[in-house]
């Protein structure tokens, strides 16, 4: 993991990161993730694979609503700063912030994604408002943290069912 969201004045520095990572492992694969569309180009040689993490629903909602459309429009820039010289996926809200999403929404940022060019897709889930914090972390599984899990799950295998379709 190369760096997260960092700002381009970083790159050079991270750049004698990811050579160091190379040498070590030459086989292996380097990450890093970025919140700063429009800038990756200045991380184009620091990692492997980009993700783009536009997280749609945080803060209070607007009232005209959350910018749904930022997630395809983010996805669609990254693939203009990597220049097709790496490959790159939405790193997609699986977290509450005002509150989480819904499957339907999840399905949405994902397929914006995959339509924009991602070529993966992984769905970021840490800290107090992450899936382990949905109940009482002390505590077994409620409810309510099943049913986050249940729509992931589905997802997933409703993308994995056209995985050929997608690669080809």
């Amino acid at each position: 993991y190369v760096h997260d969201e960092g700002i381009p004045a970083l790159a050079p520095n991270v750049f004698g990161h990811y050579q160091r990572m190379k040498s070590l492992d030459p086989d292996g694969i380097t990450f890093g993730s970025s919140n700063m569309p429009g800038s990756l180009y200045y991380w184009r040689d620091t990692m492997d694979v980009f993700a783009t993490d536009a997280y749609p629903i945080y803060g209070p909602e607007p009232p005209e609503g959350y910018n749904w459309l930022k997630v395809g429009d983010w996805m669609a820039q990254t693939k203009i700063d990597v220049q097709g010289s790496r490959p790159f996926w939405g790193d997609l809200q699986f977290f509450g912030g005002n509150r989480w999403p819904t499957k339907d929404e999840m399905r949405n940022m994902a397929y914006m994604s995959i339509t924009e060019g991602a070529n993966g897709l992984s769905w970021w889930s840490l800290g107090v408002l992450a899936l382990a914090w949905v109940c009482n972390p002390s505590t077994d599984w409620c409810s309510t943290r099943v049913q986050y899990y249940e729509n992931l799950k589905s997802l997933m295998n409703e993308i994995k069912s056209i995985e050929p379709a997608l690669v080809s």
